[in-house]
């Protein structure tokens, strides 16, 4: 099973709105030249099976809040996407906390956004080399109702996978207050594989701030990124 293949599937199951044929931006990191991976998600996601979706490609280069999330400032609000998918590919730092004050839903797996005042849903993230599979404990959760409890293979080969320390259950003491863990690492129970937040001024980051839209992390496979301190700044 190619990596994106289970993400596609995820998307399906848990973060698209309820009709078909949604608007999704996707960024990557080169728009022009997008990777095979990244060109089979969006023909799946346009595809009959996939929901008919609207996808449009940003590159991180050319990154536009007000392009993609629309005016919070309108009033009624206006958004021009329904979901944003950011993939590993981007250099984290041209995407950083942009999207973190809108009301757009996201689903992101660059590891490198785990940052203060960026998409910190929990205290850092790594990628681990050489994974099948994640252990899926909580199936309470519409994300993971369709998955088995403990090991699911997600992987046919033994590739890098991207995962969060949140700590040990059932505090996870390094994820956000606000944030659900569904899924760990196969051999590491302190580090998630599939993150999930709902929006509320009550669910938070790891770094205190709220989520305003639904949010997901996939385990899919991106480079680590240094965390740093900084203190936030409300926008």
């Amino acid at each position: 099973m190619h990596r994106y293949a289970s993400a596609v599937v995820a998307i399906g199951l848990f973060a698209l709105p309820a009709v078909e044929g949604a608007n999704i931006a996707v960024i990557v990191g080169d728009a022009e030249a997008p990777t095979v991976s990244e060109q089979q998600m969006v023909a799946y996601l346009q595809s009959p099976e996939g929901g008919g979706h609207a996808v449009s490609l940003f590159d991180d280069d050319a990154d536009d809040p007000e392009l993609i999330c629309g005016s919070d400032g309108a009033d009624p609000p206006v958004y021009n996407f329904d979901l944003l998918i950011i993939s590993s590919t981007i250099e984290p730092e041209k995407v950083d906390g942009d999207y973190r004050t809108r009301n757009i839903p996201r689903i992101y797996w660059a590891s490198g956004l785990f940052q203060p005042c960026w998409e910190s849903m929990a205290s850092s993230a790594t990628t681990l080399p050489d994974r099948t599979q994640i252990w899926v404990w909580s199936l309470g959760h519409y994300i993971t109702q369709n998955l088995l409890f403990g090991y699911n293979a997600v992987l046919t080969t033994p590739q890098p996978m991207n995962v969060a320390a949140v700590g040990e259950f059932p505090t996870y003491p390094q994820a956000g207050p606000g944030v659900m863990v569904l899924a760990e690492d196969e051999i590491d129970p302190s580090k998630a594989t599939i993150l999930a937040a709902e929006a509320g001024y009550e669910n938070l980051r790891y770094d205190g701030t709220p989520f305003l839209a639904r949010q997901v992390f996939l385990f899919l496979s991106a480079d680590s990124f240094p965390i740093d301190d900084s203190s936030c700044f409300t926008a």
